[in-house]
């Protein structure tokens, strides 16, 4: 049995041979060899040299430092928002709601969303757009914030 397409072909019976189309550092964009991710750049680098200077005793006039220079709050220490992983966890998950570890209201937003979802699915093709219980507590949160001057129920996930 073989396959086969404009860029390679494969042969199960026999092997595989396949057209090289295989990027490498001689022919990649120089771009993508020079550049910078923040997580790793000077600054991170030198941060990383601080902290083992500390480690090491080198007296600063400071004692730890702190890296706000990346979006990654739980390696900072903050704790993931356990609510919203909650209510996840049991949208796509329900055979979970009979789990004493999950908390009440967690249980009952999960089930507003999953009652709210055509076939009581949270991936039934109709929750393609947001359902209404969704829109209900997302507008809530923007009219707090003062963030929000209209409804419309043209949400898209």
């Amino acid at each position: 049995m073989g396959l086969s397409n404009s860029r390679t072909t494969a042969s199960l019976t026999e092997g595989v041979e396949m057209e090289k189309k295989i990027v490498t550092l001689e022919n990649m964009n120089p771009n993508f060899k020079n550049m910078e991710y923040a997580v790793c750049g000077p600054l991170s680098i030198r941060t990383s040299e601080i902290e083992n200077e500390l480690k090491q005793g080198v007296k600063k006039p400071f004692n730890e430092v702190i890296r706000a220079n990346i979006g990654d709050c739980q390696a900072m220490g903050q704790k993931p928002i356990t609510f919203i992983r909650q209510v996840l966890t049991l949208c796509t998950y329900p055979a979970l709601m009979t789990d004493d570890r999950f908390p009440d209201d967690v249980k009952e937003r999960a089930r507003n969303i999953i009652n709210a979802c055509g076939g009581n699915s949270s991936s039934s093709y109709l929750c393609s757009f947001v359902t209404f219980p969704v829109i209900t507590t997302f507008i809530i949160l923007l009219a707090k914030k003062k963030l929000f001057f209209g409804f419309s129920f043209s949400f898209m996930v």
